[in-house]
């Protein structure tokens, strides 16, 4: 395993010194390898499949035009998710502002609508995915990358530019607050 490991990551460097020498076919190589993990992520971090697109379209342009500033022996994974943490965090301001600016509208239309039925699993999910929108972006992005996608502490340190300790406190209140708010704890709307 750790072979094959090695293997990958000097196939992985190979691939992106070409594509730093302007291989496009080197580079289209590392976008096939790169593109499932990243839209997961890309998805995980926004919570919509339209978005999750766009930002990942986003992340290769800006891989694209910056691929000669990766490092040697930097983790293009780590680099990729950089690029989609930060995507993904203006994304969710520009989400947040648009909602208040919309929700006087919304709250109208709620008020004149009659209750609907649901499925317990429907809820449930629903639960969850609104737990995981309100946390701060950070939180999210730390807790997406540690448990969705399983990077070690110092990978996400990495990715995030922040120290282990930072990852280590923003999962803990994650954590903390997702179990408060699906346990309909004091945080719970």
């Amino acid at each position: 395993m750790a072979a094959r490991d090695g293997l990958e990551r000097q196939e992985e460097a190979r691939l992106v010194g070409a594509a730093q020498s302007g291989d496009s076919a080197a580079f289209e190589e590392l976008v096939r390898r790169s593109a499932p993990r990243l839209s997961a992520l890309a998805y995980q971090l926004t919570g919509d499949a339209e978005a999750a697109r766009d930002l990942s379209q986003e992340v290769f342009l800006k891989a694209f035009r910056g691929i000669r500033s990766l490092r040697s022996g930097a983790s293009l994974q780590a680099w990729l998710f950089r690029i989609a943490a930060n995507e993904a965090a203006s994304f969710l301001r520009r989400k947040a502002r648009e909602r208040r600016r919309l929700a006087p509208a919304a709250e109208a239309v709620a008020a004149g609508a009659g209750p609907l039925e649901r499925l317990v699993a429907e809820e449930e999910r629903a639960a969850v995915l609104a737990a995981l929108d309100a946390l701060p972006a950070r939180q999210r992005s730390v807790l997406v990358l540690r448990h969705l996608h399983g990077l070690s502490t110092a990978e996400v340190a990495e990715t995030l530019k922040c120290s282990a300790n930072s990852v280590k406190a923003n999962l803990c209140y994650a954590l903390r607050f997702l179990r408060e708010k699906l346990a309909g704890g004091p945080d719970r709307e």
